[in-house]
């Protein structure tokens, strides 16, 4: 047996065994039949290996700020937070969760690709960095910085770069293209850009961010370079090094084929260090944004299954995800798959005996339209109610885009821990070691009331 097939089947009989001792404790079964579980250790040991490749040997100042747009549970943030890393928000009410999760200032991000002008003044007042995304923003910037006085000197704006010139295997979702609605066209205007920075001195950052899954390493590597060759031709038109801050954004892509953690954040930091040398010369503070990478893997569902039954030869398992929590995979299920692992009604891996028929069979979600599938035509046993589905690699851009579509209730969050010795739970009279989980509620199960409040007058 392979070290990769060993390591595969351990990380799939922790997360039962995680939910077989949920359940046991009654976090889930009939009542709450869903909820997303986040594994914090792997959420901790993913910024160690961050910290590990870009910080161990280097002189840089890196802030490595979570995308808030991955997980933006309040004790997810509050938990990153504590281990060190910075926020990086793509909305107002991002910026807010980030200040509520207690980032200092000088770590936080704000992103947004459409400000308002009341928007921009809260960020300037509350001293994060900001992110211009176009040459109507940073004139409404200047604007406030004409009135402000000496307080502009005080400001941590940049603009942010699109190179115009990667895409990578999932194109419509890159944000290096010639045409991407995010950034400023390095090739339509690099001496405008040039000039924008000698004539605002408070313009003491820069930002690019070229895309996330799909997008190679080395693509990600050309765009960071090219945005270092302009910082070059700006220092040489002020005359001085006047940008002191680098956002090189996220971009890692995850692998959702497998258990395995390839790329890895080692590789990045190789391929970087090579192309882009200056990040790790000590000469900027550099920002990075990771948000997939970080907390994707961490995370998993684990749905009850309502009914099974046969329609037209296929098997269809009725269960409680869909476009609600998986919306990404619902309307785009070629470039969003998700591994489904079976379970018995108690929670553990549920072997699949060789006389055992394999039957198509789609897991269909909880939503009334038609699409609403979050697996097709997959190989599965006879499946039967009560039983429970894992569905893998949910933690980030899951939970984070859930639609209120037909009033439905976003589910429990809860995180969860590891730790010995193994624990012995009685369940339906028999005994059963598992190993010792310590679980903590992250976000409550919203209400039906919660979910109207929406749409119910507020007077």
């Amino acid at each position: 047996m392979s070290d990769h097939t060993t390591t595969e089947e351990a990380l799939l009989r922790r997360k039962a065994a995680a939910t077989q001792v949920a359940i046991a404790q009654g976090l889930l079964g009939e009542s709450d039949p869903v909820a997303l579980m986040l594994d914090l250790d792997h959420v901790r040991g993913a910024i160690d290996s961050v910290r590990a490749a870009f910080d161990a040997d280097s002189t840089t100042d890196f802030c490595h700020c979570l995308a808030i747009k991955s997980n933006p549970t309040l004790r997810v943030l509050q938990y990153v937070v504590q281990q060190g890393m910075g926020l990086e928000a793509a909305s107002l009410g991002e910026l807010v969760q980030a200040i509520r999760a207690g980032a200092p200032a000088e770590n936080i991000v704000f992103d947004s690709p459409v400000k308002t002008t009341e928007e921009i003044r809260f960020a300037l007042k509350q001293g994060v960095t900001i992110n211009l995304d176009n040459m109507p923003e940073l004139d409404r910037v200047a604007a406030i910085a004409a009135a402000s006085g000496d307080a502009a000197s005080r400001y941590r704006v940049g603009l942010r770069i699109n190179p115009q010139g990667a895409s990578g295997s999932l194109e419509a979702f890159s944000t290096g293209t010639m045409t991407s609605k995010f950034g400023i066209g390095l090739v339509d205007a690099r001496q405008e850009i040039i000039a924008a920075y000698k004539r605002y001195s408070w313009l003491n950052a820069i930002h690019i961010h070229v895309g996330s899954q799909g997008i190679p390493m080395d693509l990600m590597a050309s765009g960071v370079r090219r945005m270092l060759d302009l910082v070059k031709d700006i220092h040489a038109a002020v005359g001085k090094q006047q940008i002191t801050l680098i956002d090189i954004g996220g971009g890692m892509s995850v692998n959702f084929s497998s258990e395995e953690i390839t790329p890895t954040f080692a590789e990045l930091s190789e391929t970087l260090q090579q192309a882009a040398p200056e990040l790790f010369s000590g000469e900027y503070r550099v920002f990075t944004e990771f948000g997939r990478s970080i907390v994707a893997k961490a995370g998993f569902y684990a749905s009850r299954l309502e009914y099974v039954k046969t329609t037209g030869g296929r098997q269809i398992a009725l269960q409680h995800i869909g476009a609600d929590m998986a919306i990404r995979t619902i309307y785009h299920p070629d470039k969003w798959p998700l591994r489904v692992t079976l379970l018995t009604s108690e929670g553990a891996l549920r072997p699949v005996e060789s006389s055992e028929a394999l039957v198509e069979t789609d897991i269909a979600g909880p939503c009334c339209f038609a699409g609403d599938i979050i697996a097709h035509r997959r190989p599965f046993p006879q499946l039967h109610s009560g039983e429970y589905i894992l569905v893998h690699d949910v933690g980030g851009y899951y939970h984070s885009s859930y639609s209120k579509y037909n009033l439905r209730q976003a589910p429990a969050v809860y995180g969860f821990t590891a730790a010995t010795p193994p624990v012995t739970l009685e369940v339906e009279h028999r005994s059963t070691t598992y190993e010792e989980f310590q679980f903590t509620l992250l976000q409550a199960r919203e209400t039906v009331e919660d979910t109207l409040r929406m749409f119910t007058p507020s007077d």
